[in-house]
């Protein structure tokens, strides 16, 4: 009775839903792969941010060891001596690990 009352064609309306029903379809199809890879993309370059962070962080404190060195000559010999094992010339080791 409504839709006599209106002068709708029950038809047109259950036509012009099945376009509507289509084309989020269609929407659907291709938008929601495309924002699935979107949100991964977005999760990844947060990740490599943070680590990019903390590599910065690593390069300022190994640069304040570098300057640590380069201002104080003897600890190269001392970390030659204790990290790599080596001695001088004419000189004896011995070693009491047992």
């Amino acid at each position: 009775m409504l839709v006599k009352f209106l002068n709708i064609n029950l038809r047109k309306i259950l036509l012009a839903l099945f376009f509507i029903f289509l084309f989020f379809l269609t929407f659907m199809i291709f938008y929601f792969p495309n924002y699935a890879k979107l949100k991964e993309l977005r999760y990844t370059n947060s990740q490599l941010l943070k680590k990019i962070e903390e590599l910065k962080k690593e390069i300022a404190n190994l640069d304040a060891k570098n300057k640590n060195l380069n201002s104080q000559k003897f600890l190269y010999e001392k970390l030659a001596r204790e990290d790599l094992g080596l001695i001088r010339e004419n000189e004896i080791v011995i070693d009491t690990k047992e």
